[in-house]
């Protein structure tokens, strides 16, 4: 009883370490939305033309698709993870810093700076989740949405008063240096942040990657290309849609706190939803909730409707996102979770946000509302291809349990019929009691066989 009192008062009211995650998130969420949201309206005060701030956003999804495998691999092949996180932002707010020097006169320097700014920052988001699940541990990796949500409380939280603080002053070059403030604060947590550094083990790294080609990776990345896809039409085309049906700048502003504050109970409840139907399960759970805001978004009349449907977002990105982390890191040995998560972001937000944005751009405008009747398909696709896997996984695993179960019974069998007899009066007498010992054997296995079918397979 002293002892278990003793124990209690050792450990400190405030985890520092996880304290010291949540503000990574935070820091991480608060410089972002210091930039990114306001790009466009910066590129614009410059007098760069609509086409050219296209062409800037295609650039942008396009480096997040190399950014983060490629600084993950680094960090992964040389276990240097805070050395590359620490200057990849370091050169990314440097550059983006230059460009309040430049105006539209020099857009090709402007869209340099640009890329190399996203290729550096691409690796942040990746980085800080393998930092988190490191911290966490098999035991924890459920907790990880309790710390992810952190990063969506610091965009959500900051974006109103970055956006007053601006108008107020005038100058939207203060976008930048306030992005530089919030990544300086980023910085410093980097540096004093417990990162744990696994080393590789006895295979080769670049042979330790065809962990990447096995059949079950392969599945579920294409599952988040899909994902990815139906996220980028909901990002891209939902306020052009609302626009149409005349919605105010008042009403968007107020769908971006709906998903704020529908995205940070998703993530603190996302531990105990994915113990209760696997992380997969929360998958498929996404996938049905972005099945219904799609054709919500078809059926739209009134934009003030569109509400209602914003509910949605906690479920098709929230608890997708804190699922998809649990199964990816599962996926990869302990050296290779950065650059497994860096694949993830790059499937998510690079391949499939880049094939929504351009095939619903193009049907957007032949379809108009119409674009988001026909998505319907992607979450469709997604539930039974996904969920078909799954149910397959499941078949195959307690298969292989039937199998080495009877293997191991039969292997009994085979033991004591060779064990030497004693007390036998007769070879009839033996062979009654090898009938009696295979009859035993049988029941066991059908017994053994009944229980492991009604058990759920852990490892899906």
């Amino acid at each position: 009883m002293n002892d278990v009192m003793e124990e209690d008062e050792k450990k400190p009211f405030i985890d520092t370490e996880l304290a010291t995650l949540k503000a990574l998130y935070f820091a991480n969420g608060g410089a972002g939305v210091a930039f990114l949201p306001f790009l466009n309206i910066w590129l614009e005060s410059q007098g760069v033309s609509s086409t050219q701030i296209g062409i800037v956003s295609s650039v942008r999804q396009l480096t997040n698709l190399f950014g983060a495998p490629f600084w993950a691999g680094i960090s992964d092949k040389y276990s240097i993870h805070r050395k590359v996180l620490f200057i990849a932002i370091f050169q990314c707010v440097v550059a983006r810093l230059l460009l309040t020097r430049l105006s539209a006169d020099y857009f090709g320097v402007m869209l340099a700076l640009l890329t190399f700014s996203e290729f550096s920052w691409s690796i942040a988001g990746p980085m800080i989740d393998r930092i988190c699940l490191s911290m966490l541990g098999e035991s924890r990796k459920h907790h990880y949405g309790k710390q992810r949500m952190w990063g969506t409380i610091g965009w959500g939280g900051l974006a109103t008063p970055v956006g007053k603080f601006v108008e107020w002053i005038g100058n939207p070059n203060w976008f930048f240096y306030l992005h530089g403030f919030g990544s300086a604060f980023f910085l410093v947590l980097i540096a004093i942040a417990p990162i744990k550094e696994i080393k590789q083990g006895q295979v080769p790294f670049w042979k330790s990657l065809s962990v990447i080609a096995n059949t079950k990776s392969l599945v579920f990345l294409s599952a988040m290309v899909i994902i990815g896809m139906q996220n980028g039409i909901i990002g891209n085309y939902v306020f052009l849609h609302l626009k149409h049906l005349g919605a105010s700048n008042t009403l968007l502003g107020m769908c971006l706190v709906a998903n704020t504050l529908t995205e940070v109970p998703a993530f603190w409840f996302s531990g105990e939803i994915t113990k209760a139907i696997t992380p997969e399960g929360g998958i498929l759970l996404s996938a049905v909730a972005a099945a219904c805001r799609l054709l919500g978004y078809y059926f739209l009349t009134n934009p003030m409707w569109v509400l209602p449907l914003e509910l949605t977002h906690g479920l098709t990105y929230g608890l997708m996102w804190a699922s998809a982390v649990q199964i990816i890191s599962g996926l990869a040995p302990p050296h290779l979770t950065t650059t497994m998560q860096g694949i993830l972001s790059a499937t998510h937000s690079g391949i499939g946000s880049m094939l929504g944005a351009a095939i619903g751009g193009i049907l957007f405008q032949r379809y108009d509302a119409t674009l988001f009747l026909m998505s319907i398909i992607l979450p469709i696709i997604l539930f039974f291809g996904f969920g078909g896997w799954v149910l397959y996984e499941k078949s195959e695993y307690s298969k292989m349990n039937e199998d080495r179960s009877y293997a191991m019974l039969s292997l009994n069998v085979m033991k004591e019929k060779m064990s030497p007899r004693i007390g036998l009066e007769s070879d009839e007498e033996e062979e009654d009691e090898q009938e009696k010992r295979i009859e035993n054997a049988r029941s066991s296995f059908t017994l053994k066989r009944s229980s492991i079918s009604r058990e759920p397979a852990d490892h899906v």
